[in-house]
């Protein structure tokens, strides 16, 4: 049982790795487009 544990929260904690990453990524990804949008908006 204690196998299966670790298996489950290494898992886990792996999901919650790659979830940050894409969500970062996400964030990056929206201000790129919106940035220079802003900036045309600004000047």
């Amino acid at each position: 049982m204690k196998k299966t544990r670790k298996i489950n929260t290494i898992s886990a904690f792996r999901h919650m790795k790659e979830f940050r990453v894409l969500s970062l990524a996400f964030k990056v990804f929206i201000t790129l487009n919106f940035n220079p949008i802003t900036l045309n908006s600004e000047s």
